[in-house]
């Protein structure tokens, strides 16, 4: 329900939008449309470049606890599972302003590594200076979801929140004074 409850909002604000779902998505899939973007739809060092990902966060113990996001259900192969640094490779050539909404358990991760490899600076190009990532929880913590936000949808806090804001202020908030909402909380599973 997240993805569409976005994905109506913000084409009532006249975005372009591409939305991947649950049985159409990879990880190649998501990598290459990001790559499209940074290419050829982003042009301009004042464009403004959203991208959500809603769903299951996992950590994988095979690769020394490394925490993803499952762009397709459950699957934690390769072909399924982004890491921090695999989005990072990606979104970094993304000119302009850009946003990243991660509602999933462990989403934490996505900000505190991206921020350890920012001050590493093993990366050159990690010197993108407008970019943000929100999490819904930290790095540790499953993301909670409701049915209360809005009756027979099951929505994440984040989602919702932002949802909530974005409808109210016509597009536009300032996240600082912002409260979200949580109602009987429902873990992803």
């Amino acid at each position: 329900d997240d993805i569409n409850i976005m994905d109506d909002l913000l084409k009532g604000y006249g975005y372009d939008r591409k939305k991947f779902g649950q049985s159409v998505s990879t990880k190649k899939d998501c990598l290459e449309y990001i790559d499209h973007i940074a290419s050829t739809l982003n042009q301009s060092d004042n464009s403004n470049t959203l991208i959500y990902f809603t769903g299951h966060g996992f950590i994988r113990y095979k690769d020394k606890a490394s925490i993803g996001i499952l762009l397709n259900g459950k699957d934690t192969s390769d072909e399924n599972y982004l890491t921090p640094k695999e989005l990072w490779d990606h979104i970094k050539h993304i000119k302009g302003n850009t946003a990243v909404i991660i509602d999933s358990c462990h989403s934490g991760t996505f900000p505190y590594q991206l921020s350890n490899l920012f001050e590493s600076k093993t990366d050159p190009s990690a010197e993108k200076e407008s970019f943000i990532v929100l999490a819904s929880c930290p790095a540790l913590n499953l993301s909670l979801m409701s049915k209360d936000y809005i009756p027979g949808l099951n929505l994440g806090a984040l989602t919702y929140g932002i949802y909530r804001s974005l409808k109210c202020n016509k597009g536009s908030f300032n996240l600082s004074s912002e409260v979200i909402h949580v109602g009987n909380e429902v873990h992803r599973s």
